[in-house]
């Protein structure tokens, strides 16, 4: 069973690997620049090496890391510490380019040689944070696990504020993030940045290991996911999201405001894996059900459950058709992933409107059982 533990020296080949394959907003980097090292380089390796006291692994049977949350208590301070120490030794073999960057590796590099010359940003955050989790990892509770003893570890030195910057095409860490209680701070284009503020009394201060699950409430977190193209380009507000948020939170459970990711089977599995990681026990998908081409929610939704739970969908088929025929052709599934249950509703309103109160019928029964509890 995978446990946490801090970096010990030896880690650093699987920390620069796991970087690797999460490197592309999430997905595997390999090929993505001409040298694959640089990433390492860049967002783990240097944490590793000065703040080895803020670097936790997640591992496995073997005691290899599959996952990692690394980072700097006063990032202003790393910044002048790398600029100084860590990157002069390596810049070489990244050069920086004659005039503009023309590769993406160019791109990518001069953030080690830009390092240090400015400002840090987020004077209210001053650490921050960098984590990254293998795909055997993902939506089991472990991002989640590794923040909140990243914290910990924060809050015993003092420090009251953490910021963090993702590619902004990463759906699934943003909505992992947001539903942590992250907030959003200015970022540039094609950046999403987050702060937390770290209160002496936060529920992090739990002991370290601790399974973030476990708290009092955990089986009462749920999470909204609104699939749509347009409505996650800015085109379209989204209708059908707050329509089940509103519902789950009547019936008493905490949930965020809803996520809106892009259509397509991988934001949808992303999306997912991130509300798992992020607590949630109750998962209800808006959109992306019917037969158009971008429709591929279910597919995505398939890639994260352990089992389907087809008399969920099946009776939401049948409810919905009573009031509009055209229901039959929503092609959602429903499930259980992990102690987490997850449903496709269609993307209309009036759908979400006649299908949450079945989901809320059977939600408390199906953690219940999760759980391990009495037929």
């Amino acid at each position: 069973m995978p446990t946490i533990r801090p970096v010990r020296p030896g880690d650093e080949p699987a920390l620069a690997e796991i970087c690797l394959r999460t490197a592309d907003a999430g997905a595997d980097g390999t090929g993505v620049l001409d040298d694959d090292a640089l990433w390492a380089e860049l967002f783990v390796l240097p944490y590793a090496a000065r703040h080895p006291e803020l670097a936790f692994v997640v591992v496995g049977d073997d005691d290899v890391p599959l996952g990692y949350v690394v980072g700097a208590p006063d990032t202003a301070a790393f910044d002048r510490w790398f600029a100084a120490e860590w990157w002069p030794p390596r810049a070489h073999r990244w050069p920086r380019p004659d005039g503009p960057a023309r590769t993406r590796q160019d791109e990518i590099a001069a953030i080690g040689h830009d390092r240090g010359g400015a400002p840090a940003p987020y004077a209210d955050h001053p650490a921050h944070l960098h984590i990254d989790l293998l795909p055997v990892l993902q939506g089991q509770g472990f991002g989640r696990r590794l923040i909140d003893r990243f914290v910990a570890a924060l809050r015993a030195q003092g420090v009251r504020g953490v910021h963090l910057v993702a590619d902004a095409r990463n759906a699934g860490a943003v909505a992992f993030y947001e539903r942590l209680g992250f907030t959003r701070l200015p970022a540039d284009d094609g950046a999403a940045a987050f702060g937390l503020t770290i209160a002496p009394d936060t529920p992090t201060d739990a002991p370290a290991d601790a399974d973030a699950h476990a708290a009092p409430d955990a089986a009462r977190a749920a999470a909204v996911i609104t699939v749509s193209d347009r409505s996650a380009a800015g085109l379209r507000e989204d209708r059908s999201g707050p329509v089940a948020v509103a519902a789950l939170r009547e019936a008493g459970f905490a949930v965020a405001d809803a996520t809106v990711v892009p259509d397509g089977a991988g934001a949808v599995a992303a999306a997912l894996r991130a509300a798992l990681d992020g607590g949630a026990r109750v998962i209800v998908t808006t959109g992306g059900t019917g037969v158009a081409p971008r429709d591929r929610t279910p597919e995505g939704t398939a890639e994260v459950l352990d089992r389907e739970l087809p008399g969920i969908a099946e009776e939401l088929r049948r409810r919905g058709a009573a009031e509009k025929p055209a229901a039959v052709l929503s092609r959602g599934i429903a499930g259980v992933a992990g102690r987490a249950l997850i449903v496709n509703l269609p993307g209309s309103t009036a759908a979400v409107a006649s299908g949450m109160p079945v989901i809320l019928a059977v939600a408390g029964h199906v953690i219940d059982q999760l759980e391990g509890g009495d037929h």
